[in-house]
């Protein structure tokens, strides 16, 4: 099974809990079954680690939306890395959603790409 998980925090970029979590989760799942699933984490950041049976890849915003509010900044630069995560989660069998940040990309692969949430 090509499992996702959708976050904000993922080493080496962790402020909170979640990210620990998030990473034993990834690990626990990518060891499941002596490795026969294989584990997409697409992240905040700009993170590439590959093992055997994991993957996490950093996400980064593409651009800056022009005359955008400085108020509004981040949520502009959340909404553009869950627009990428969405498109780069269409492969996967099942996606999970790791705190509010992912959410909007796991919506949009479930409807967009039928893929169970």
């Amino acid at each position: 099974m090509r499992i996702g998980i959708l976050t904000n925090e993922y080493p080496p970029y962790v402020y909170g809990g979640a990210g620990v979590h998030v990473e034993y989760l990834a690990r626990e799942l990518a060891a499941l079954d002596d490795g026969a699933h294989h584990v997409r984490v697409l992240c905040f950041g700009d993170q590439s680690i590959r093992t055997p049976a994991l993957r996490a890849d950093g996400v980064v915003a593409p651009a800056r939306i022009a005359g955008q509010d400085p108020r509004h900044e981040k949520f502009f630069d959340t909404v553009l890395r869950n627009l990428v995560m969405a498109g780069l989660a269409a492969d996967l069998d099942i996606v999970h959603c790791h705190t509010w940040y992912s959410h909007f990309a796991g919506c949009l692969v479930k409807y967009l790409q039928d893929v169970p949430l």
